[in-house]
């Protein structure tokens, strides 16, 4: 159900006009930057398998989370982390599993 206002439909002309693709999204992902992903099951999977596929173009990228619920694709595409730094702020059974 869309929001309508004076007889047009703005909001959701606006969500379409800002709405992209999850690799067109990462593109604004630097070197260096810190990204947050969501907190316990509001990881964002195919942001993060966009960024994952930039692993190559990246270097010291820090994510950080609470509560992963899944292995990043991140982290499988950069096991030895030369290009990203994930922190689960809260240390979950996964990322237990992946400091070992």
């Amino acid at each position: 159900m869309a929001l309508v206002l004076n007889g047009t439909n703005d909001h959701m002309d606006q969500y379409q006009d800002k709405l992209v693709s999850a690799d067109e999204a990462v593109k604004i992902v630097k070197s260096g930057d810190w990204v947050q992903y969501g907190e316990f099951v509001m990881q964002p999977k195919d942001l993060d398998a966009a960024l994952a596929r930039r692993v190559n173009g990246l270097e010291d990228v820090k994510v950080r989370t609470v509560t992963i619920t899944m292995i990043p694709e991140i982290v499988k595409a950069d096991p030895k982390r030369e290009h990203f730094r994930f922190n689960d702020w809260h240390f979950s059974g996964f990322s237990r599993a992946l400091h070992e």
